[in-house]
């Protein structure tokens, strides 16, 4: 008996269909993974930049705030767009603790209001040495600072716009 083998050159109709199908699908998944990963870059970055500065503007306000004093001439003043208070600022080029010494510490607003500043000055500020810094913490659309009081008499409390003498029981912040 004679056996006829039949010898295929290429591929069937069918065999090209699937394997088309087969690329086809992975192709899909990699751009979809792609695109989702594109997606998620772009929304962390977006909560990078001005917002980051922001938070950390108001971390370091909050710090500072927290570890103000009352101190022979060195009163807390402040306004609806700057604030002034003693705390311990860092002595020039120094890197550790130790090397703080007391000052004032401000923060305002650029002229236009888009920038918000920390300044450092040690006490008394004539220590040439020791001049401290001034710093841009965020660009921002506003601020307003308001102090919180107690009427000694009425016992009524209240938000100040200014404040002037002592020290305020509370600061609110408020940035946009």
């Amino acid at each position: 008996m004679c056996q006829v083998q039949k010898k295929n050159k290429g591929l069937t109709l069918m065999e090209v269909l699937v394997a088309v199908s087969i690329v086809g699908i992975i192709g899909v998944t990699v751009l979809s993974v792609f695109s989702t990963g594109i997606r998620a870059l772009d929304k962390s970055e977006s909560y990078l930049g001005p917002k980051t500065d922001v938070l950390i503007a108001l971390e370091m306000m909050e710090k500072d705030l927290r570890n103000t004093f009352l101190w022979n001439n060195l009163n807390f003043m402040g306004s609806s767009s700057q604030m002034a208070f003693s705390g311990f600022v860092h002595a020039s080029g120094a890197e550790s603790l130790d090397e703080m010494v007391l000052g004032t510490i401000s923060y305002y607003t650029s002229i236009d209001g888009k920038k918000l500043f920390r300044e450092s000055v040690p006490y008394p500020a004539e220590i040439s040495k020791l001049i401290g810094g001034n710093e841009e913490l965020a660009e921002i659309k506003a601020v307003n600072f308001s102090y919180y009081t107690i009427d000694e008499e009425t016992q009524e409390a209240a938000w100040m716009s200014t404040w002037e003498e002592g020290m305020p029981l509370g600061v609110r912040i408020s940035l946009t």
